[in-house]
């Protein structure tokens, strides 16, 4: 600490000497100290020597410092925030008088604000510093709003995301405040019981947006038993739209004085008052957001004018009231010829039309005709907006105002002129005003049918077309399309349309054909595109009409992702798990991810078998919630094991080959490979990103059983679509069974006590009980259930076990932000580290001595040894820094450097690419763990080498290997070397991914193997009078480990 204080007192002197370079790099690296005090204190001297002179801290450096947001100790988070906050003010300040170039830290509001997912933080803190540390206190709104327009030109989806929730809390619970200050003002002479009932269900609502609700409304209750009038004034004003900035902070002041800091409110009202409160943004920031825009706009700057827009467009949704009084510029600026504003000023009155439409009323008479002006001649968004605005505007929701463009819009067709906002336009009113749409709907219907869907487009030579390629032709059809799927989707009372199955007769045929009949002629990429459309639109359907969809089209849908242009995949792929997330779609399209996966390239499988993992653990929570609440208990449509059904009945429709036909082993391998995927990620998760937690035995045996549940109850069923397909079903359940089988431990007895379960009516139906015993009828096994054709399974190298992945991948070339120093993602390093154990136990099964080849070379300390493996394997690099778990820095190996290692520790086919330095060969000349204390340290010193092997034990637990680091079988706690300290909060928050554990065999690379010698007291690594004798029996050395755990 003195030695900190010592550097921040030589750099506010003199921020510009010669050494601040070399002091700054020093800094940095203890950013990842051990102590979280050594942490706030690096923080604190960088920002102080910041918020001193800006340009003597280089920028880089800042945003090291912002990474401390994400730190495991909560003191080191908050200091942090705040301390950015303040280097932003002084920004603000400096951007003021022009003394620094803009933008430099523009990125500050947008760290803080992505805190708002961290529980330490929610919406309580972020709002505090976003109101009240981020900009100078005297600054003025147009300021702010200059800061604001450039800030959020910047936001990415997650920063505008997290602005969006603290808005709609900040909104919910100022519409409560207000509704309880009513109640409470009615109430004053009376108890009534009807009355308190609000009173409390109010505070309930409120509290809520406090990250401990349950303190928060005995805090609420604590407040209502007030008397002070002024402090009731005073909230009652705070709540109050009209009131500016100063007077909201003046009134916050009074409050706060009022109760004194000893109050055992004052905590809470401090909290309370600013988020009922219009300080972030109020109706002042909303006229000076307007001048902006059109300043913006003047100066030519596209990007400033699109933030503008779009900050309006957010307060239009969560604080409407703030357009109050500025009806005359919207108004205005509708009438620009600048698209940008255009759009932005429909979207705003789309959104906070019904709030302020009296006075839009009597500030503009000629708005009705703008909007239908740009109902018929604007952009597809434009036209959208302008008809949600225009119901939102009129007292009646639009219903005469719609009816009148409904009846011009359905006469323009036949012109054919400006189709794709028409289109777009009767859409949108069959969404908002089903009433007036159905008076006219057949005659939409027939014109799109006939005069765009029945349409030729005569396909040229297209075998090099791309994907963008697609005709006008084509995009008219689409549109067409989603005009009429919005006709079923109308906001009130969409089950009560009829006529949905001669939609889905459409979608069927275009899906299969990719038009509307095989007999139309189009180009493949017009087909490509028109089977995703119709894709989209039975996955927009399935929201209110799933029961209604067949399953032929269930199947067509999920087949989409087979389409040969990986766009499709990818844009179809990544609609279903946005739907499925946000709870608009079934589970069962899930299976989607499963078609086409295998095979494809190792990004696109890493990032699909992700989105399928977080679906899985979706439905995994709501199981257990479910369970916990003890409803639904017996149904299966909150299980993720409920696709399976579906999955099974798509096999065996699509790719399963005859059963009965068909005795090559090797066609069925496909079907295996999706099987083991998706049973696998059901049962142990996605092994990439498992939580800390783990899966329990006790768990995995759980879903186990369900599975296996699921596979018995299919074999005696029969298909009900074809019963022909019956026998295929039964084959892939076979299949699916010997998985389980092999996944299960070997005391599980999960398929010995199964129990049938429901299926889908839709899918199966079981087979008729045999007269006289009463029992089910069951065919038995297919031959895919015989063991020699399940040993042809069982040698596949699968996905799972990340073979099939990791050669293409190790041949690839790092990237240039992974080499020469530069940080590796550590998800990708643990990877491949796993991927060269993998290939190292695949070539121990191959070469391995007898097991009986026993010495005295084998009685070893085994966790000395694998702890010092580890140090040899992860620590030689000088940059890497494992201190808090936060950070690594793979070694400077060369490309040419990795060739002769190859040549020299291993054959060429084992080879990986994962940079794997040398060992050092003496303990005097290398370390296989730089102190970050000291990066100078000298290993000949005795002194600083007693020091360095403390850190190293200290250090221990965060350098083992994963199978050792996160195995759930072992919970004992090691002492001394093996301690545990900080384990798990580090890797909770690297996000990193549990590995298997001792069920899929700790293994060391072959290099480890080479270089184990008996010198195993050695505390500073591996030395290089080991590498002489090897490690003779790897499962035997696992054995060990186990017993030696065991018995600490």
């Amino acid at each position: 600490m003195c030695v900190l204080e010592h550097v921040k007192s030589c750099l506010l002197s003199d921020p510009l000497r010669a050494e601040v370079p070399q002091i700054i790099s020093a800094l940095c690296d203890r950013l990842l100290d051990f102590d979280e005090k050594v942490r706030k204190q690096v923080v604190a001297v960088i920002c102080d020597v910041a918020c001193h002179a800006l340009n003597a801290i280089p920028l880089e450096t800042v945003k090291l410092v912002a990474e401390r947001l994400r730190d495991k100790s909560l003191l080191v988070k908050k200091y942090t925030m705040e301390r950015l906050a303040e280097i932003f003010k002084v920004y603000c300040m400096k951007c003021s008088n022009g003394s620094i170039n803009p933008d430099n830290f523009d990125w500050i509001p947008g760290k803080i604000l992505r805190c708002f997912y961290d529980k330490d933080f929610r919406s309580d803190t972020i709002e505090s510093v976003l109101c009240g540390s981020l900009f100078p206190i005297e600054m003025s709104i147009k300021d702010r709003v200059r800061h604001w327009v450039r800030v959020f030109s910047g936001f990415d989806k997650v920063e505008v995301k997290s602005l969006e929730k603290i808005l709609e809390q900040k909104q919910r619970l100022q519409q409560e405040m207000q509704r309880y200050l009513s109640l409470r003002q009615m109430n004053q002479d009376g108890d009534a019981p009807e009355v308190q009932k609000k009173v409390l269900y109010c505070f309930r609502i409120m509290s809520r947006s406090f990250a401990d609700a349950v303190k928060a409304e005995e805090n609420y209750q604590i407040l209502d038993q007030l008397k002070d009038a002024n402090i009731w004034k005073i909230l009652t004003n705070l709540v109050n739209p009209n009131t500016s900035f100063q007077q909201a902070c003046t009134f916050r002041d009074d409050l706060l004085r009022i109760l004194g800091e000893k109050h055992r409110l004052y905590d809470f009202l401090s909290t309370l008052s600013v988020k009922c409160s219009y300080m972030l943004f109020n109706k002042e920031h909303v006229k000076e957001i307007l001048l902006e825009a059109g300043t913006q706009k003047s100066a030519g700057n596209t990007r400033y004018t699109q933030s503008c827009m779009n900050i309006l467009g957010i307060l239009a949704c969560f604080s409407p009231l703030l357009l109050g009084g500025a009806e005359g510029e919207l108004v205005n600026l509708l009438k620009d010829d600048d698209e940008i504003i255009k759009e932005g000023i429909l979207h705003v009155l789309a959104k906070a039309g019904g709030t302020i439409r009296e006075q839009l009323a009597s500030s503009s008479s000629s708005i009705d005709l703008i909007l239908e002006r740009i109902c018929i001649e604007g952009s597809r968004r434009q036209a959208k907006y302008a008809v949600h605005a225009l119901a939102a505007i009129t007292k009646d929701d639009g219903l005469k105002s719609l009816s009148v463009l409904y009846k011009r819009l359905v006469d323009m067709l036949e012109e054919k002129r400006h189709l794709p906002a028409i289109l777009q336009s009767l859409g949108c009113i069959a969404e908002t005003a089903m009433p007036v749409f159905e008076t006219r709907g057949s005659e939409i219907e027939d014109f799109i049918i006939n005069k765009i869907l029945k349409c030729n487009n005569k396909a040229e030579d297209d075998a090099k077309g791309s994907w963008d390629d697609k005709s006008e032709l084509c995009l008219l059809k689409i549109f067409g399309i989603k005009t009429m799927v919005k006709s079923f989707l109308p906001v009130k009372d969409a089950h009560l349309r009829p006529g949905i199955d001669g939609l889905l007769d459409i979608l069927r045929n275009i899906l299969s054909f990719g038009e509307i009949s095989k007999d139309i002629e189009s180009s493949l990429v017009d087909k490509a595109h028109l089977r995703l459309a119709s894709a989209e639109a039975v996955l927009h359907l399935s929201k209110y009409w799933d029961e209604k969809i067949p399953v032929d089209i269930f199947h067509l849908t999920l087949w989409t992702s087979e389409i040969r242009f990986p766009q499709a995949k990818k844009q179809f792929l990544g609609k279903v798990y946005q739907y499925i997330k946000d709870r608009n779609l079934d589970a069962k399209y899930a299976c989607a991810f499963l078609f086409n996966i295998i095979g494809s390239k190792p990004l696109e499988f890493d990032e699909e078998r992700q989105n399928l993992a977080d679906i899985i653990q979706m439905y995994h929570q709501t199981k257990a919630r479910q369970i916990s609440m003890q409803c639904n208990g017996d149904s299966l449509t909150a299980y993720p094991e409920y696709i399976l059904p579906y999955l099974v009945h798509a096999l065996a429709h699509h790719s399963c080959p005859n059963i009965e036909e068909c005795k090559d082993v090797k066609a069925f391998d496909l079907i295996y490979r999706q099987l083991h995927l998706i049973i696998s990620m059901l049962v142990r998760g996605d092994e990439e990103a498992k939580s800390e937690a783990g899966t329990s035995k006790e768990k995995e045996g759980g879903i186990l059983s369900v599975i296996c549940s699921i596979f018995q109850s299919i074999k005696r069923s029969e298909d009900i679509v074809d019963a022909a397909k019956s026998k295929n079903s039964h084959a892939i359940c076979d299949l699916g069974l010997s998985i389980t089988k092999r996944l299960a431990p070997k005391e599980d007895d999960s398929q010995r006590s199964t129990v049938l379960v429901s299926l889908p009516s839709m899918l199966y139906k079981l087979f008729e009980k045999n007269e006289g015993d009463g029992s089910v009828a069951s065919d038995g096994q297919t031959w895919l259930a015989d063991e020699n054709v399940l040993t042809h399974f069982e040698s596949l190298k699968l996905e799972t076990d990340e073979e099939v992945f990791s050669e293409v991948a190790q041949d690839e070339e790092l990237k240039p932000g992974e080499i020469d120093g530069n940080e590796m993602p550590l998800g990708k390093m643990l990877k491949r580290l796993r991927s060269q154990g993998t290939k190292a136990k695949k070539v121990k099964k191959n070469t391995s001595l007898p097991a009986e080849a026993k010495n005295a070379e084998n009685d070893v300390d085994i966790l000395e040894m694998v702890r010092e493996i580890n140090l040899g394997n992860l620590g030689v690099s000088n940059k890497f820094e494992s201190s808090n778990g936060h950070e690594y820095f793979p070694s400077k190996k060369t490309k040419m450097d990795l060739k002769q290692e190859k040549g020299k520790k291993r054959k060429a086919s084992d080879a990986t690419s994962v940079r794997v330095p040398k060992r050092p060969r003496s303990s005097s000349a290398h370390t296989a763990f730089r102190a970050p204390a000291d990066p100078d340290i000298s290993s000949d010193s005795k002194g600083k080498m007693s020091t360095q092997k403390k850190m190293i034990e200290g250090a221990d637990s965060d350098l083992l290997v994963p199978s050792l680091r996160k195995n759930k079988s072992v919970r004992a706690k090691p002492k001394g070397k093996f301690s545990d300290r900080g384990h798990d909060d580090e890797a909770n928050e690297l996000g990193e991914a549990n590995d298997s554990d001792m069920e899929k065999h700790d293994v060391l690379t072959e290099t480890d193997q080479i270089d184990i010698s008996s010198n195993v007291k050695s505390p500073i690594g591996l030395a290089g009078s080991r590498k002489g004798k090897a490690l003779q029996d790897l499962q035997s050395a696992h054995q060990r480990l186990v017993d030696e755990i065991s018995k600490i």
